[in-house]
């Protein structure tokens, strides 16, 4: 009985189970056909998750929870700005773009190997086997090359102010003091001390630190730190030269002391100095080189006591010594315009002054190894013989140059000499080779900064590159350069047309190239300005000249007409219509222009305030104009349609949908204190209603328009029935948000965010903040940031880590 009894238990036991099982099936099923949406407050706002479904692009859903399905990584990155030259320890020239890119060019000018960063570095340094060390401050991080381009480490540091190799160990300052593995990138040792005056000798290490003066060996115990006395003030430099530390000592308002030091600590010799004057170099044999900013200079022998002084005017604190104790220094006269290379014998007289042509800013002077004495000053390189005559000038670059602003730029050069002779000058874009005798052998150029990048049909990229003469450069999709076109002058962006390419330079000419760079047509405006040129419709060319004159060229390059716009007005501003009007506004100008296609002006329309924004002409011809607190459309025969005026300062924007009905955002505080609100004006004028919203960046798709949250954490929709959407939601606050095809992008902290229009995240990748985006699909994604073009392409992997948005 009681067996039985304990089966039939178990039989109904399970029964009741399954039972169990298909009611609370079915209960779910109840609870999930009415569940209501999920609402959040935001910004004292209800919104609903996940109930509004994005037009054309499937059935609703927010996507805010899921996983990215792509993960980012870069393909290339352009050169960029060089820093350098400096030779490697195999005579390999090393130098390093802001771009993100470690160069090696080898004896033709070739590039060797090149090594990409994601950072923007900030320098480069060669090692003791053939490779080099480069940083970057952005990223905080120090790079470690070998001879072959390989990366052998990478090692992030709290700060980066220099680095000093010094055989096994490299020395990284900035907030600490870190001694690093040369050939593992491992620290050592290191000190919570943010030191300054780095130098290293006699198997220690010198700095100073909070104003004391240190030693410490290489293994970092500390050997000896300089007594001072609490009124002596602090240490400012440090030297390490012919086995002595030299160092200089403020002690007071307008005095200094020069003390000479032995590696164990003990003081060879001391010297007061007044009038400001200070350590400045040391030379071979022990002799102190001080001065001040006056041009007054002297020498303390290497015994110490009074200095030997003399006046030399002198501009540029690089010094070169040679034997017998002479000096070379850059003096001048009359800065900058009648400047000179001046040798100074070893009792401190004047020996000879070489005249050198004039530059603000100037390099060297450094010797070769046949005792020539070298200095680039003006763009010109010029080699002066130990005697003092001109032995050759060679011109590199310009000395000066225009940039977009119309301001005069000087160039800064570097200037290195290889243990054979051959001298390498750098300016910042291009590196020269130049044998001793003068003969340029090879010259290697990089894009240098770009501005305002374009992307052809063919995903080619073309781009204004460089920092003084510019270059229209395009490439190809791969990174290599297709063609250039250099015309000698500064140059606006470019811009595209059924054609070609059509780019303006400082001179007022206009350029019109093919798809393969060659030359179509030049015209000129007389006057140059900033503007590049405009393509409307028909591949009607215009370009606004400096003297406020509009000039309209058809694609051949004849001149249609010009106009020009009254007095008052520096510049203007063309809005080509579909329909054949052309409309002329000013910046800051009160009125606006209607022409035919003759030029002839068919009507005017004057406003209370300046203009704001890019007036936008509506698919039936409706012409939508802001400026101050009021928008305005206007017919195309400028009747006055309608005017909306608010009570503050308006950002509005005039968006299309894809019915071809254009609606009026913009953005307003609309009562003291209050944050953005967002508002939405019909075809009539009327306001349809106003939400919370930033006006920080946006994107239109369709008629509806993707904001940010007042707090920047939170990415909206707003469709023009009113109906708000949370799309994403970031953990940094968004910078901005733009559309390029089916594809958001969201710049948020330190990441470029892909999101399709239902929010479903697709990509991400990390690259410095973009200055511009030229494409943010899903295949290729170019972005523009300063000094350098990126691009990146995702994998099919999955995001190592989850996004935490809503609905997690």
């Amino acid at each position: 009985m009681v067996i039985k009894y304990r089966g039939k238990t178990r039989w109904l036991s399970f029964l009741a189970i399954m039972l169990f099982v298909l009611l609370l099936g079915w209960w779910k099923a109840e609870v999930e056909a009415t569940k209501k949406p999920i609402n959040v407050v935001m910004d004292s706002e209800d919104f609903e998750l996940g109930v509004s479904p994005v037009t054309g692009r499937g059935e609703g859903g927010t996507g805010l929870s899921g996983i990215p399905r792509r993960i980012a990584e870069i393909r290339w990155v352009s050169d960029g700005v060089l820093f350098g030259p400096v030779i490697g320890a195999d005579g390999t020239v090393l130098a390093a773009g802001s771009g993100g890119n470690v160069l090696a060019l080898d004896d033709q000018g070739q590039i060797k190997w090149k090594y990409r960063t994601l950072s923007r570095l900030a320098g480069v340094l060669p090692d003791s086997s053939g490779g080099a060390y480069a940083w970057s401050n952005e990223e905080k991080k120090v790079f470690h090359i070998g001879p072959d381009g390989e990366l052998l480490w990478a090692l992030d540091v709290p700060s980066f102010s220099e680095m000093v190799p010094a055989g096994r160990l490299v020395f990284i300052k900035g907030q600490e003091f870190w001694a690093v593995d040369a050939a593992e990138g491992k620290r050592r040792w290191s000190l919570e001390k943010s030191v300054s005056a780095l130098q290293v000798g006699a198997g220690q290490v010198y700095f100073i630190a909070e104003g004391d003066l240190y030693a410490y060996s290489l293994d970092g115990r500390l050997k000896w730190k300089y007594p001072r006395n609490d009124t002596e003030g602090t240490f400012e430099k440090v030297i390490f030269k012919s086995g002595n530390i030299y160092t200089s000592l403020r002690t007071g308002p307008k005095s200094n002391t020069i003390i000479a030091l032995k590696p164990s600590g003990k003081v060879r010799w001391r010297q007061e100095l007044h009038d400001w004057l200070t350590l400045y170099s040391v030379d071979p044999d022990g002799r102190v080189l001080i001065g001040n900013w006056a041009g007054d200079r002297g020498w303390i022998s290497h015994g110490g006591g009074e200095p030997a002084m003399w006046p030399v005017k002198q501009i540029s604190l690089e010094t070169a010594f040679a034997p017998g104790g002479i000096t070379y220094f850059l003096t001048w006269h009359q800065f900058p315009t009648n400047q000179a290379v001046a040798a100074i014998g070893a009792g401190g007289k004047l020996l000879w002054q070489t005249p050198i042509p004039p530059g603000r800013y100037t390099a060297g002077p450094i010797t070769g190894p046949d005792g020539t004495v070298y200095v680039a000053s003006g763009g010109m390189l010029v080699a002066i013989t130990p005697e003092g005559a001109k032995r050759w000038e060679l011109s590199l670059c310009a000395g000066d140059f225009i940039n977009e602003f119309g301001s005069v730029e000087h160039v800064s050069m570097t200037l290195a000499v290889r243990a054979d002779g051959m001298i390498y000058a750098g300016d910042g874009q291009t590196v020269w080779a130049v044998s001793p005798d003068g003969k340029e052998k090879w010259r290697f150029s990089t894009w240098g900064p770009a501005t305002e990048l374009v992307m052809g049909p063919d995903g080619t990229t073309y781009g204004r590159f460089g920092i003084r003469n510019d270059q229209l450069i395009a490439i190809r999709p791969d990174g290599r350069e297709a063609w250039r076109f250099e015309p000698g002058e500064t140059l606006t962006y470019p811009v595209l047309g059924p054609s070609g390419i059509y780019v303006a330079g400082v001179s007022g000419r206009v350029y019109a190239l093919d798809w393969n760079g060659r030359f179509r047509w030049v015209r000129s405006t007389r006057v140059g300005g900033q503007l590049p040129p405009q393509v409307g419709p028909g591949e009607t060319i215009y370009q606004v000249s400096a003297d406020r004159e509009v000039f309209v060229f058809d694609a051949g390059g004849q001149e249609r007409w010009r106009f020009t716009v009254p007095a008052g007005t520096t510049s203007a501003k063309v809005i080509p219509s579909a329909g054949g009007l052309t409309y002329i506004t000013t910046p800051f100008g009160k009125k606006v222009f209607a022409l035919d296609q003759e030029g002839q002006v068919q009507w005017t329309f004057p406003t209370a305030n300046p203009l704001m924004g890019s007036p936008v002409v509506g698919p039936s011809g409706v012409l939508y104009l802001s400026e101050s607190n009021t928008v305005y459309a206007l017919s195309p025969a400028g009747e006055l349609l309608w005017s909306y005026t608010n009570r503050v300062p308006i950002n509005a924007v005039f968006p299309t949908d894809e019915k071809g009905d254009t609606s009026v955002y913009f953005w307003a505080y609309d009562a003291p204190g209050e944050k953005e609100n967002l508002h939405l004006l019909d075809r009539e004028g009327k306001e349809k209603w106003a939400l919370p919203a930033r006006s920080v960046s946006s994107s239109c798709i369709d008629g509806s328009i993707y904001a940010t949250s007042q707090d920047d954490k939170w990415l909206l929709r707003f469709t023009q029935d009113g109906n708000q959407q949370v799309v994403w939601q970031s953990e940094q606050p968004i910078q901005w948000v733009k559309q390029d095809g089916d594809t958001l992008l969201i710049r948020s902290g330190d990441r470029l965010i892909a999101l399709d229009w239902n929010g479903q995240p697709l990509w991400q990748a990390k690259v410095p903040p973009p200055e511009q985006v030229l494409k943010a699909g899903a295949s290729e994604i170019y972005v523009l940031t300063d000094s350098a073009l990126w691009v990146v392409y995702p994998l099919e992997k999955y995001m190592p880590k989850k996004i935490q948005n809503v609905g997690n």
